[in-house]
């Protein structure tokens, strides 16, 4: 497995898929964990019992980022801006 990988988490995401995301720290790809653990077991074909850890440590924190609406922007009820 990676040494690091960066976890997105956005559970307003418009999209499931994009709620929590892996990826790699420097290919920015989707962590396969099933390859992962496919090479971990030298892709021996059978049937396997396995116990599987995950150690999480933050390194660094970035909160997202909420969209700015300007003051006239929110005194407009929302019908107006379709409109």
């Amino acid at each position: 497995m990676p040494d690091h990988v960066v976890i997105e988490l956005d559970p307003n995401a418009v999209y499931e898929w994009n709620r929590c995301a892996v990826r790699g720290l420097f290919s920015h790809g989707d962590v396969d964990l099933k390859e992962l653990l496919a090479e971990a077991i030298q892709n021996k074909p059978g049937h396997y019992l396995a116990k599987v850890s995950v150690s999480v440590e933050v390194l660094e924190f970035h909160p997202l980022h909420e969209s700015e609406v300007s003051e006239h922007e929110a005194s407009i009820a929302p019908f107006e801006l379709a409109a």
